[in-house]
């Protein structure tokens, strides 16, 4: 699995988030963990489909929004079972920094 967006990180001022990828297989499951701790911050997925150009799309929303600037990486599961941990991620900025 790869990102289809450029760049490690993007940043989220609120607790929805999304991202473009390549992968065999559309994830069917996802953990948000912490880059520093290692703690694990729950994921609902909304929405996941297959762009017509071959990449999937993935809108997710965290559980809650941490106190601080906080980053974390994708921990995913894909449709076949294998489950990856990313490079890519997200940033959470509750104060909009």
């Amino acid at each position: 699995m790869s990102n289809a967006t450029n760049g490690a990180f993007s940043l989220s001022y609120t607790t929805n988030f999304f991202r473009y990828y390549i992968a065999t297989s559309p994830i069917v499951d996802v953990e948000l963990v912490n880059v520093e701790t290692g703690e694990i911050l729950g994921s609902e997925i909304w929405q996941n489909y297959e762009t017509e150009d071959g990449r999937f799309y993935l809108q997710m929303v965290a559980d809650e929004m941490p106190e601080s600037k906080t980053s974390f990486f994708y921990r995913v599961t894909l449709e076949e079972g294998i489950t990856v941990d990313t490079h890519g991620g997200v940033v959470f900025d509750p104060d909009g920094n």
